[in-house]
């Protein structure tokens, strides 16, 4: 059986894993970046 996650679960394992959240758009689209990662950008809807 597959676990579903919720939104504030997904974004504590990218916060802790170094992403930090670069923009939003309203409530729900938001584009994270990571630290070392300098052209790869985390689109989470």
């Amino acid at each position: 059986m597959k676990r579903t996650f919720k939104v504030k679960e997904i974004i504590a394992i990218l916060i802790s894993q170094g992403w930090y959240l670069d923009r939003q758009n309203g409530t729900s689209h938001r584009q994270f970046k990571h630290q070392k990662i300098k052209k790869n950008r985390y689109r989470g809807r």
